[in-house]
């Protein structure tokens, strides 16, 4: 085995591609302040643990039952979907250790998350982009920066108007696109200073940047 460093990005993009699961594992058991505190120890350059991979060769595919990822997940309906191989011509990878985390962000990134809380929710993940991070020394627990679960809001399909904005919409971003986009929630934010906005690129950078070391 070895440390392979990869892109959050790059996961997102492989997952229900060329990585799936096996029956052995059990479903997304994870809440949104889980999720939430995953993404917050990403951003500060904690470690979040290694994966475990196994390569399924395509002579074989047939052997064991494979699942997909769940991207839309249910708290009602979370079981994950069968993945029919007759139509997978190649090798594929199976995730034995670190389906929670990886599910995790792909939710996060690409997918929401419905839960019951006084009545049924299905939110995405969003950061506020102008919040600078600050660490509570008497509660390690507290976030340090402001990731949080919201649901959609009747507003643009473009919400450049908030301070908080889906992830969706920051990873694999390319540089002249994050550049308007930090100019752009910056200029149309109500409280926005020099420091604000220099932060707001800053984070926007981090996010579609993002790289953790793996086990291949």
């Amino acid at each position: 085995m070895e440390y392979i460093p990869i892109r959050v990005s790059d996961i997102v993009r492989r997952v229900n591609r060329d990585w799936y699961l096996p029956a052995i594992q059990r479903e997304l058991v994870w809440k949104t302040d889980r999720i939430e505190r995953l993404f917050d120890s990403i951003m500060a350059d904690f470690p979040i643990g290694s994966f475990l991979f196994w390569k399924l060769e395509q002579k074989n595919k047939d052997e064991w039952p494979v699942y997909e990822f769940v991207r839309e997940y249910d708290d009602e309906n979370p079981h994950n979907s069968l993945v029919s191989m007759a139509g997978i011509q190649k090798d594929i990878t199976l995730v034995l250790d670190g389906q929670q985390r990886i599910t995790s962000l792909f939710v996060g990134l690409r997918g929401s998350y419905r839960y019951f809380y006084y009545r049924w929710r299905k939110a995405k993940l969003h950061l506020n982009l102008l919040k600078e991070p600050v660490t509570n020394d008497e509660n390690p627990e507290e976030l340090t920066y402001e990731f949080s679960f919201r649901e959609k809001k009747r507003s643009p399909s473009f919400p450049t108007h908030r301070r908080t904005m889906p992830t969706s919409y920051l990873v694999g971003s390319t540089t002249a696109s994050i550049r308007l986009l930090s100019e752009t929630i910056t200029r149309k934010s109500h409280r926005t200073t020099t420091r604000s906005c220099r932060f707001s690129s800053v984070q926007i950078r981090r996010v579609s940047l993002w790289s953790i070391p793996i086990y291949f």
